[in-house]
């Protein structure tokens, strides 16, 4: 074999095995901090203390907005809000907490919380919502990891066999 033929093989290979690796890290990633989130609501809801909280108010954070079949743009009003919520510590402290994104509460209404007793500002509102989205979103991840495996295999496997 002369050297003009081995040149675009090898540059063919680590282009795809550049791609591949790529992927891995990505999906990698995301399985990472996805699991993480997940394993760290998990077990505040798990272990945690179950409380009442009551909502004090509730911020407006953002709309989504969905678009129908026909591609014209639907105002559909699905809201997400931060709840400025009150409740009482396993120790009798009152304390004023803000929840991430949630659905909207009247003020004055009343929510259940599950709160890690040495840290109460490591809280969930019951039911959690985006629970389904993080095994999704690593299991998506976990796609990404498997096929560009099999690919990174397969090509290299290829290149051997034509040495």
């Amino acid at each position: 074999m002369n050297e003009t033929n081995v040149k675009p093989k090898l540059s063919g290979l680590l282009g795809t095995c550049l791609v591949a690796i790529l992927f891995i890290l990505a999906g990698a990633t995301a399985m990472y901090f996805s699991l993480n989130e997940y394993c760290s609501r998990k077990h505040i809801i798990d272990h945690g203390v179950r409380t009442e909280a009551i909502v004090l108010d509730a911020m407006q954070a953002s709309t989504s907005k969905k678009r129908h079949k026909s591609g014209t743009r639907v105002r559909v009003s699905e809201a997400k809000y931060y709840l400025d919520l009150s409740f009482t510590d396993t120790q009798g402290r009152t304390l004023r907490v803000q929840s991430t994104k949630y659905d909207y509460r009247e003020r004055g209404s009343k929510v259940q919380i599950a709160h890690l007793e040495e840290n109460p500002q490591q809280f969930e509102i019951i039911p959690p919502q985006g629970m389904t989205l993080l095994l999704i979103i690593a299991g998506g991840g976990a796609f990404f990891c498997l096929i560009a495996t099999c690919v990174l295999i397969a090509e290299i496997r290829r290149h051997m066999k034509k040495r």
